[in-house]
């Protein structure tokens, strides 16, 4: 171990990069941004209004996005700090008033999901982020490989229902002899989903591997889509979490 942060408290939401490490914390929106290299604090500050929760989280190279539950969205970026320099508050988006489930985005796109809608936001360099579209679906989290949008849920619906952001026409639902999944992940060529914990059974969860362009094809039935099935033994595990590069997958 290189360094130690100080702690980031309680119920806290933790991103990374290929640089920076940060943390929110969900019940006073307090953001906090270390030096991955040498653990130095770049930056300790509220994007959002107080009294209300960030609740997902998002980091990419080149941004931060956290979404609350009163609806805002807050967007980081380097240069935006004080005197244009280090990370600071991009753009703080109020105009969404429902709470926010899950937060994405694939440098092309950032979509929002909420118990109603699915939001997707046009982003571009110095332009405020615009809304392109509004799907009357619901998710508590999307994977986004433009032009696709796939969405699961853990209680509302089973398997994956996959949408075309740029024809607005929802494509597929990828049904799973009635399993419900809390995450997806994606590496931009497999699409990997995770089973919702049930803590009252005894059952071991599935986690299912896809080839993410046989996902997004209408035209390849659901029993021959390409996947790998794996088991989680959730123990003590209380909450389903799946991350996925090119070599790993992490539960």
């Amino acid at each position: 171990v290189d360094f130690l942060l100080e702690s980031v408290g309680e119920n806290a939401l933790v991103g990374v990069n290929s640089s920076i490490i940060m943390s929110v914390l969900e019940n006073n929106c307090i953001t906090s941004i270390w030096s991955k290299k040498e653990g130095s604090k770049l930056y300790y500050g509220r994007n959002h209004p107080g009294g209300t929760n960030v609740g997902c989280v998002k980091v990419t190279e080149e941004n931060i996005f956290t979404g609350a539950a009163d609806g805002s969205i807050a967007i980081m970026e380097l240069g935006y700090g004080l005197g244009k320099k280090g990370w600071g508050l991009k753009w703080l988006l109020e105009e969404n008033t429902e709470e926010i489930q899950a937060i994405e985005s694939d440098g092309e796109c950032l979509v929002i999901a909420t118990d109603h809608f699915l939001k997707v936001y046009k982003t571009e360099d110095e332009k405020e982020p615009t809304l392109l579209i509004s799907i009357p679906d619901s998710a508590a989290k999307v994977a986004v490989a433009y032009p696709f949008l796939l969405v699961v849920h853990f209680d509302l619906f089973e398997g994956i229902r996959v949408w075309n952001i740029e024809t607005q026409q929802f494509l597929r639902h990828i049904k799973l002899n009635g399993r419900m999944f809390a995450d997806i992940a994606s590496n931009g060529t497999q699409v990997s989903i995770m089973e919702a914990i049930d803590i009252n059974s005894d059952e071991d969860n599935f986690v299912f591997v896809f080839n993410l362009a046989e996902v997004c094809d209408i035209n390849i039935p659901v029993d021959k889509l390409w996947r790998r099935v794996r088991i989680f033994e959730k123990q003590s595990a209380t909450k389903a979490g799946v991350a996925l590069s090119s070599t790993c997958l992490v539960l």
